[in-house]
């Protein structure tokens, strides 16, 4: 729930949000490059994590409503006018659009080519690493 009430424009009140969570950060966080910038519902914008490293930005949509494309660019708008990152690159949980949660995984390549995401690398095999053997053999899926 992203209002108790009626919203007149959503996207207004979701870059207000955005601001307010900067603002609040740079209040508290110092001696750091690394930090939640946007903490979901602790800054009241369910749904929504962005994580600072350096001059990039993290983006992960959990919620349908935040996954919209006009509220996605809002976001994406919003994030570059206030904190200028070098780039935006969006965490995604490959299980939750396995499951159809989400929009497909080419709307998710789509969508990063939108925010001028730059993703290189092509899909790994997944490994894991068997807890019962001793000398950490890898183990392929």
């Amino acid at each position: 729930m992203i209002s108790r009430g009626p919203v007149p424009d959503l996207h207004q009140l979701v870059r207000e949000r955005i601001r307010a969570a900067v603002a609040y950060r740079e209040r508290f966080v110092r001696d750091t490059n690394a930090y939640r910038v946007i903490f979901s519902e602790g800054d009241f914008l369910p749904g929504l994590i962005v994580d600072r490293y350096n001059s990039m930005l993290s983006l992960q949509v959990l919620t349908q409503a935040m996954d919209s494309a006009d509220l996605r660019a809002t976001v994406i708008d919003e994030l570059r006018v206030v904190l200028k990152p070098s780039a935006i690159v969006e965490r995604v949980d490959a299980r939750k659009r396995k499951l159809g949660l989400f929009g497909s995984a080419m709307n998710t390549w789509e969508r990063a080519r939108l925010a001028r995401q730059v993703l290189p690398r092509k899909p790994r095999p997944a490994v894991r690493w068997h807890p019962s053997l001793r000398n950490l053999q890898r183990i392929q899926r």
